[in-house]
């Protein structure tokens, strides 16, 4: 047991110059994209966040070539991004937005991802913004 308290001893010894900060947000986030615009790389799967009024959605994670992480939000893209397996190349691409069934302005997106990807099993309420989001 000595030996474990001297190991950690020496690991929490270590200088601050090995290590640097943590970013304050896990992935910037594409907030007013241009009707046309796209985003492409890796999909390393979706998150829950919280909006302006409490309510829960999912945000959809991309690393870009650059490595560079960057959170997409849209309900119309729920249904969609629940089938895609985490670390297929996707380009999402911004077509407008339309009002929804409730009066709110909804933004529309085309996603498109490597050919040959096999899609996950289609689950139901899958697309539904809650705690079990994504489907495990």
């Amino acid at each position: 047991m000595a030996n474990d308290k001297s190991t950690n001893k020496q690991q929490n010894s270590a200088s601050d110059d090995e290590y640097e900060d943590v970013p304050d947000s896990y992935a910037e986030a594409w907030k007013e994209p241009k009707v046309g615009e796209s985003i492409s790389g890796e999909y390393c799967g979706a998150r829950m966040v919280r909006g302006d009024r409490g309510e829960k959605f999912p945000t959809y994670v991309i690393k870009r070539d650059d490595d560079t992480l960057v959170s997409v939000a849209g309900a119309s893209m729920a249904g969609r991004m629940a089938r895609i397996p985490e670390g297929t190349r996707i380009k999402i691409t911004f077509t407008g937005k339309e009002k929804s069934g409730k009066g709110s302005e909804m933004k529309l997106f085309d996603i498109k991802m490597a050919k040959n990807t096999k899609l996950l099993p289609l689950r139901m309420g899958a697309a539904q913004a809650d705690d079990s989001f994504p489907p495990e």
